[in-house]
């Protein structure tokens, strides 16, 4: 069923206005003040975007790996909107202040080369058409005070968005992207593991999954717009002062800093 052709509860619109209030002024929330199915909170999480008027610079996708969807119970990844304002080039330096309690992520980002609109499956070379590859970190984000009570509150809330660094770009390698290595690295520590086996699925497959999924949503994916594919290494608290490194074997490198 398409947003717009949904309709919205009384509860649902309390919400999205609350999640709205929060994204504005940096405020944290107890909860919601109603709950429902996956669909109900993407119809909250659409009408909390209509609030913001932000613009879109693309999508982050969590639980995008059969692992990660068998532990949160789920049959379908979680997409997210990454407003234009939370998406950096890297190397790049983000306020601590905007993502209290964040966990960084390594991510397969793709910039796509072409308009996808809305009302039709696409083909994996369409997706595949013109993208450009890049390194990414997703920084997680919540506006609730403990993180969301359950699968409705993550959805609403922009599925965890925070911030986004991408690094330059190239064409899709004929690498297998399942199996290449990151090293990631914390302030110059050791490594950080890489997930592995049915916690990684493949990347264009993740791509082509988010376009057909917004495109049955009613959504369009504009040429430029950047869609993450959800994380390869284990995810790593962030705190003030803190700089994460990774390069991805073959692809290219990502750097963040936490700042005041």
């Amino acid at each position: 069923m398409k947003s717009e052709d949904a309709p919205l509860t009384q509860g649902s619109r309390r919400a999205a206005a609350e999640l709205a209030r929060a994204w504005r002024h940096g405020a944290r929330l107890e909860g919601l003040p109603t709950t429902g199915s996956r669909e109900d909170a993407y119809l909250v999480q659409d009408e909390m975007a209509r609030l913001l008027g932000l613009r879109v610079a693309g999508w982050k996708v969590g639980a995008a790996s059969p692992g990660v969807m068998k532990e949160k119970g789920i049959d379908a990844p979680i997409p997210g909107r990454i407003f234009a304002g939370t998406l950096s080039e890297s190397p790049a330096e983000i306020s601590a202040s905007r993502l209290p309690q964040t966990n960084l992520e390594s991510e397969f980002a793709f910039r796509v080369g072409r308009d996808f609109g809305p009302g039709r499956q696409y083909s994996r070379d369409e997706a595949g058409e013109d993208c450009t590859l890049h390194a990414a970190f997703d920084l997680t984000g919540s506006r609730y005070v403990n993180g969301p009570a359950d699968l409705f509150e993550e959805i609403a809330d922009n599925g965890n968005a925070g911030a986004v660094v991408v690094g330059s770009g190239r064409e899709i390698p004929a690498l297998d992207l399942e199996r290449v290595l990151i090293d990631l690295r914390i302030n110059s520590g050791a490594g950080v593991a890489n997930l592995n086996g049915e916690n990684r699925r493949d990347p264009v497959g993740v791509l082509l999954w988010t376009i057909n999924s917004l495109s049955e949503r009613g959504h369009a994916l504009e040429a430029g717009s950047y869609v993450l594919t959800g994380s390869v290494t284990q995810p790593q608290p962030l705190e003030l002062g803190d700089e994460a490194v990774a390069r991805f074997e073959g692809i290219g490198g990502v750097r963040v800093r936490l700042v005041k």
